[in-house]
């Protein structure tokens, strides 16, 4: 049917050496995948079957304690980022919080829980969720400093109030309160 020379099948084979030989070269020199030292993994399923089911905490210490501060692991795809050091995570966490605490979008979140966007936490990375980020600290500042218990303490006694009023009945209503 087709008649393939001996030369057009070296060149074939020459060129995707070349195109294979340049991707590894770009993926490897690519500014997103310079993640921290970490355990190596297999193909696909990353170190996914080297985490144990039972006494985590052990494990990702004895990580931490053989590649350092900073471990990353790729789980079925995901990296995942451990950080040991109280220093780094100070840095990192608090100093540089918004370049570092994004979240993954999961698309069922996105589409089913909330197709209107309400809550800007559950959404790509956008001007809205960075302002709603910046919202979210000056208020959490204060939950931290324990400003708002006499506000949570008001919140249950009119829960409870509004409960002894209805006889219960309406239990559910009060819990979206």
């Amino acid at each position: 049917m087709f008649d393939i020379t001996p030369q057009l099948a070296a060149a074939t084979v020459l060129f995707l050496l070349v195109l294979g030989s340049a991707f590894v070269r770009h993926s490897n020199t690519d500014a997103s995948n310079k993640l921290p030292p970490g355990p190596p993994g297999i193909p696909i399923l990353g170190n996914i079957l080297q985490v144990p089911g039972k006494h985590l905490a052990t494990y990702f210490r004895g990580l931490l304690e053989e590649y350092g501060g900073l471990v990353s692991l790729n789980l079925a795809g995901f990296s995942v980022i451990l950080i040991g050091d109280i220093k780094v995570a100070r840095d990192l966490l608090d100093k540089r919080s918004i370049k570092y605490s994004s979240r993954p979008v999961v698309p069922y979140i996105r589409r089913h829980v909330d197709p209107e966007k309400i809550y800007w936490a559950t959404h790509e990375e956008s001007e809205t969720q960075a302002i709603g980020r910046k919202l979210t600290v000056g208020v959490m500042s204060s939950v931290r400093a324990g400003k708002t218990e006499p506000l949570h303490e008001f919140e249950a006694l009119l829960n409870i109030q509004k409960l002894l009023d209805d006889s219960g009945e309406d239990w559910f209503h009060h819990m979206k309160r």
